[in-house]
């Protein structure tokens, strides 16, 4: 935590930087949209003006595809393929303007989304020895994107056939493709070809940091210190001999070759300029650097020595305080004592008293300057008092700091309480505080003034000389530590709830605090509006009544009108109005965030999360291509920022891009929204097996099936904290909670990909002719595939049921709950079990299982009927429409959709079967005869009724229910009596009234135009495979 200056709205900028704290996996600066198409036209363009100056042929060629790659700018892939074709049978035969239109083509196909295709188009093309400058850059465009690993190809052709000047640039050229492909050993060997080629420093530079990258690199860390390390230590030292190192970038690279050697007392001498071949004063920060250095070399006395000069300047840098905190105790832990040889130099601080002689002399020299509002130093008194007393040295701790913690905390109180972080810092010792209640106490009465509270006095108009930002922010302080202390939860109902109120009611009337507020703004009072609706969704919770959220919803966008740019007020209404399975305004809500860069990788969770579950399967699909253009995007420019780090030998941001490229590709939010986007596909778009092959054969990543090592590398970079908390935690509770989250989520994608798996091999199957294949084959392996599929999914389901995820009870400002606990209690997981095993009894039928087979598809349909009962959106026994009937129907949905099109492979294979040879029919016949052919049909039958029922039920809600149920509902205000309205409540102002009116019809609108839209998505999908399973024939 790093403590700058605080100013009277602090907690109003914090909050209006929340979503931006996101950001801190990486400073690399990604763009989106489609300006990444437009710069390959101008690109393109800028080449071919260039090709005009060699020949007069070229300014066709530049005439001619330039259109091409204006229709691909414009997203009209289907017109540019048609006019590359043309240019391709164009009688001139330019065979530049043929290969560059296979280029075109390539890109066009690509865009669209057949890269199969446009591989095949461009291959034509590299495929040959290329040395023409322009088109190996078109060839880098295609390939970069679609398949990197090509490039280094294409070049290295091109080196072995050029010469002279034109080798040397390819050279270059082919170095950087290594390492855009992260051939270190291949980039080593090139770069120091081409050193001996134009003997340069910067490739020279190049070969010694491709050794390090493969020392870092490397999965055998003793050949990384007993080779590559020592060999570009060895080449640094030669340059040193040569002339030293006369830059930062040189001294950083030799710097980070000796801490990664271990010699870090070596790296000491450079940073403190002790070596005079290396020009140590050109490190910018030189400070930091040693400090670090220090740590690691574990010279705690040194390195105490170092902050207190460092701390002297800015003491405010907390992170580098607990570090002389650390420092300070360990010297006490092993007794250091000054020797004659160190009294000379500036003396650590060894003992407590030292540290709190330290501590006073910052405090004093800061009673004259600005430094009186630094906070370090106070929080440093109660940090060494806190490991004092949990080191049982409770003397010393009262002799050392005499003052209590509750003085000590009363005391930066009054000091600090008007900053929006005071609460953050107080809790990080409220817990040592004698008599926390005592304290409350006492700190509630500094907000008093001739026994009136401030804030009543600052709304009323009597307080005019203080800013009101300074008396909200303590007011807020205090309720927050009372909710923090679990003061809150020994009220009783009514009282809970009068408290939320009288919150509630301070936010509203406070508006007039901030009219004068730019609209940007916050407003001063909207921490009541939070900490008011995070205690009545804790009353929610007690009474377990859904009803109550809508309330909460409303009263949060009409605070939302107050404060538009409030972004804790957007993520919680985003997280109710899903919770109620109103994925329609969480969604608009969620845009107005406009969220960017990695944030779609930290924030995309809470839209990722919850289209697709609330069946808005459009929306869905735009998000999760929104999130794969980032993913996309951002691997493209984060490689292009690393070959610019090398061109301009920024060595130590290389390492940087490295690290944060592979945390972007094994992100778990990037393989979530690839396989989501994959099953919808799948599930929801196919009307036939062909277009489900066809999706099938569309993998992300190249492979249906997700194997244990690939899930377990998976990245968890989503912000689970986004949402304020002002809850005491658990040890590792949050860490517990992030871990399990994860856990569960992983297992969600095994599941999809395992259902996805066998899909695939039946539709593959059905693809396969009987001519060519023997029947007996082809059952075999389909029942080999269902085998599996049954097998695998058990193991998965008893990992799943014995994870301490499932039955835990998820808050509801943590990480967003995953998908299983829907589908266990709804049994969804155990029917796609019944329905596979059902499929092998048919297709394999034995003596046992020929009478029990029925029973099987009796079973399957009851529990698909039963589920349609249970889980009906318009049962009369729910009081709302809600998320909690959603979800478990939007499983149900696809759970019968998936049948279907297990079914319906199935029975293509079936047809399959049947041979044209006279010789083998005879034994097909056989084949065919062994099959339950009536009970397959009975089966078929049976699932088209439940199809026919799940149509029926949503035309009926969509028709009827969401209408009539619409039209009588209303909002109230009181938590336990429904009867009591917003005009009956006297902690509400006049305004509150008024928004109150207005927003609750634009509200009820929205969510019903959202449930509206959820029905109807779900109704095509049931159509879409009720069309399925009544075109199906044996």
């Amino acid at each position: 935590m790093h403590l700058s200056k605080g100013t009277a709205q602090a907690q109003e900028s914090s909050e209006q930087r929340v979503l931006h704290s996101s950001t801190t996996l990486s400073k690399a600066y990604y763009t989106t949209g489609n300006h990444c198409y437009l710069r390959i036209h101008f690109y393109h363009h800028f080449l071919c003006r260039k090709m005009t100056n060699k020949g007069g042929h070229v300014d066709i060629v530049e005439r001619k595809i330039r259109p091409v790659y204006e229709a691909i700018d414009n997203g009209n892939y289907k017109k540019a393929v048609q006019m590359a074709d043309r240019l391709m049978s164009n009688k001139q035969k330019l065979p530049q303007l043929i290969q560059m239109a296979h280029i075109a083509k390539g890109v066009a196909l690509f865009r669209s989304g057949k890269l199969s295709d446009a591989l095949e188009e461009v291959d034509q093309v590299s495929r040959e020895t290329i040395t023409d400058e322009f088109i190996i850059q078109g060839l880098v465009v295609f390939y970069k994107d679609a398949k990197p690993d090509e490039i280094p190809k294409i070049l290295e052709k091109a080196v072995a056939a050029s010469k002279g000047l034109e080798r040397m640039d390819f050279m270059n050229k082919l170095f950087l493709a290594y390492a855009r492909t992260e051939h270190y050993k291949k980039q080593q060997q090139t770069a120091m070809n081409l050193y001996k080629l134009d003997s340069k420093k910067s490739t020279y530079w190049w070969a010694v940091f491709s050794n390090v990258l493969q020392a870092n690199y490397s999965p055998d860390k003793n050949l990384s210190k007993k080779m590559f390390l020592p060999l570009a230590e060895k080449m640094v030292l030669k340059m040193i001999d040569d002339g030293g190192l006369h830059t930062e970038a040189e001294i950083l690279l030799y710097l980070m070759i000796l801490r990664m050697n271990g010699k870090v007392s070596e790296a000491l001498k450079v940073v403190r300029c002790q070596v005079p071949e290396i020009e140590g004063s050109l490190l910018i920060h030189s400070d930091i650097l040693e400090i670090e250095l220090l740590q690691e070399a574990n010279l705690h006395a040194e390195l105490n020595a170092c902050l207190k000069v460092y701390l002297r300047n800015r003491c405010d840098d907390w992170h580098n305080f607990t570090l002389y905190l650390d420092s300070l105790f360990h010297l006490i832990d092993i007794k250091w004592k000054p020797t004659d040889d160190n009294k000379d130099i500036n003396l650590p601080d060894y003992t407590i008293h030292m540290a709190m002689e330290f501590i006073r002399s910052l405090l004093k020299d800061g009673d004259s300057t600005e430094m009186k509002s630094y906070r370090s130093p106070h929080l440093a008194k109660m940090e060494i008092k806190k490991r004092l007393k949990m080191l049982t040295q409770n003397e010393e701790a009262h002799s050392c700091v005499p003052e209590t913690f509750n003085t000590l905390l009363k005391d930066y109180f009054e000091r600090f309480g008007h900053k929006g972080c005071c609460f953050q810092e107080m809790s990080l010792h409220f817990d040592q505080a004698e008599d926390p209640k005592k304290l409350i106490s006492e700190l509630e009465e500094t907000l008093r003034v001739d026994g009136v509270m401030s804030i009543d006095l600052l709304i009323e108009g009597k307080i005019t000389d203080v800013k009101p930002a300074n008396i909200c922010n303590r007011y807020i302080c205090v309720a927050t530590l009372k909710y923090y202390a679990g003061l809150y939860n020994d009220l009783s109902f009514d009282e809970k709830l009068k408290v939320a109120q009288q919150l509630i009611g301070y936010h509203g009337k406070g508006l007039n605090l901030g009219k004068d507020l730019k609209s940007t703004e916050l407003q001063y009072t909207d921490g009541f509006c939070l900490l008011g609706c995070h205690l009545l969704i804790n009353l929610s919770n007690e009474t377990n009544n859904g009803n109550d959220i809508w309330h909460i919803i409303l009263i949060l966008e009409s605070a939302l009108k107050a404060s538009p740019h409030n972004p804790q007020m957007r993520i919680m209404l985003i997280v109710l109005y899903c919770k109620i399975g109103a994925f329609d305004p969480a969604h608009k809500i969620f845009n107005t965030l406009a969220i960017k860069y990695i944030q779609h990788d930290t924030l995309g969770y809470l839209m990722t999360s919850n289209a697709h579950r609330l069946g808005h399967f459009k929306s869905a699909r735009t998000i999760y291509e929104a999130e794969e253009k980032f993913f996309l995007v951002g691997r493209r420019e984060c490689v292009d920022q690393k070959l610019q780090a090398y061109k301009y030998g920024n060595f130590s941001k290389i390492t940087e891009f490295i690290d944060f490229e592979k945390r972007l590709q094994n992100s778990l939010q990037h393989w979530t929204v690839k396989y989501y986007k994959f099953y919808l596909d799948v599930i929801h778009k196919s009307s036939s097996c062909e277009e489900a092959l066809s999706f099938l054969k569309c993998a992300p990543c190249g492979d249906i099936s997700l194997n244990e090592n690939f899930l377990n590398q998976l990245i968890d970079n989503r912000d689970l904290k986004v949402i304020r908390n002002w809850e005491k935690l658990e040890v590792n509770q949050l860490q517990n909670e992030a871990d399990w989250s994860k856990q569960l989520e992983a297992f969600h994608l095994k599941y999809i990909s395992i259902n996805l798996q066998l899909l695939g091999d039946i539709m593959e199957f059905g693809q396969i002719e009987s001519n060519d294949s023997d029947p007996q084959s082809i059952i075999s392996d389909l029942s080999t595939s269902l085998t599996k599929f049954i097998d695998e999914s058990k193991q998965l389901y008893q990992s799943v049921l014995e994870h301490p995820g499932l039955k835990y009870s998820w808050k509801w400002h943590g990480p967003p709950q995953t998908r299983w606990k829907s589908i266990v209690n709804g049994g969804f997981n155990e029917l796609l079990l019944k329905a596979a095993s059902a499929m092998l009894h048919l297709l394999c039928p034995s003596e046992e299982t020929k009478e029990n087979v029925q029973i099987e598809i009796s079973n399957i349909c009851q529990a698909l009927t039963d589920g349609l009962v249970q889980h009906n959106l318009c049962n009369e026994n729910v009081k709302c429409f809600n998320g909690h009937n959603l979800e478990p129907y939007v499983l149900l949905v696809e759970t019968v959709g998936y049948i279907v099109m297990l079914i319906a492979g199935c029975a293509k294979v079936i047809k399959s079967i049947p041979a044209t040879k006279k010789n083998r029919k005879k034994k097909n016949g056989q084949q065919r005869q062994s099959m339950n052919l009536e009970k397959f049909k009975l089966f078929i039958s049976s699932l088209q009724s439940v199809c026919d029922d799940v149509v029926q039920n949503l035309i009926a809600i969509k028709d009827t229910f969401l209408v009539q149920y619409f039209s009588r509902l209303r909002i109230a205000f009181n938590l336990q009596n429904e009867e009591q309205t917003l005009e009956k409540n006297d902690d509400l102002s006049d305004l509150w009234l008024k928004t109150y009116k207005t927003n609750e019809s634009d509200m009820l609108k929205n969510v019903r135009d959202s449930y509206q839209a959820s029905v109807q998505e779900l109704l095509s999908v049931a159509k879409l495979k009720l069309n399925l399973i009544k075109s199906i024939s044996l």
